[in-house]
């Protein structure tokens, strides 16, 4: 096993044992994300145990499809991206699309019926993705008067 001295270990080089205390830590935000697609469907009425057992067994089979598939890491800028299509389906789907829904879960938690929505989580996304292209356009142009 490789360890890279600013990177950590590669899941796909992870011992057992890693892989089992990734497993739980990736089906909390898999639980969050199911209780916002329930409640969102309007389908939430506090079925806890359904919805964490169905959220840690995705995490387990997320995190047994990750790490056999090889390369698993990011392309640094400039070379062309190798990994699996899961890999990539995975990353974008976990950093992405399942973020509103596990923000509509939290606040479904939290504030069981008065919590603002799916329109209401929907505008604080926006507002994110927002920032984060202000950000992102920011860092570029600070990158081009720099060189």
């Amino acid at each position: 096993m490789s360890t890279h001295p600013t990177n950590g270990v590669p899941i796909e080089e992870a011992p057992f044992w890693i892989l089992l205390i990734a497993t739980p830590l990736i089906a909390v935000p898999l639980f969050l994300g199911g209780v916002g697609f329930q409640d969102a469907l309007g389908l939430w009425h506090g079925q806890w145990k359904q919805t964490a057992i169905g959220a840690l067994a995705a995490s387990a089979i997320l995190i047994a499809t990750l790490s056999r598939l090889k390369p698993w890491r990011r392309p640094k800028p400039g070379e062309p991206d190798t990994r699996p299509r899961i890999v990539r389906f995975a990353t974008w789907l976990l950093g992405t699309a399942a973020f509103g829904f596990m923000l509509e879960g939290l606040l479904a938690l939290i504030w069981a019926d008065r919590h603002p929505g799916p329109l209401g989580v929907a505008y604080v996304m926006v507002l994110i993705a927002g920032a984060r292209g202000v950000l992102g356009w920011a860092e570029r142009a600070k990158a081009r008067r720099g060189r």
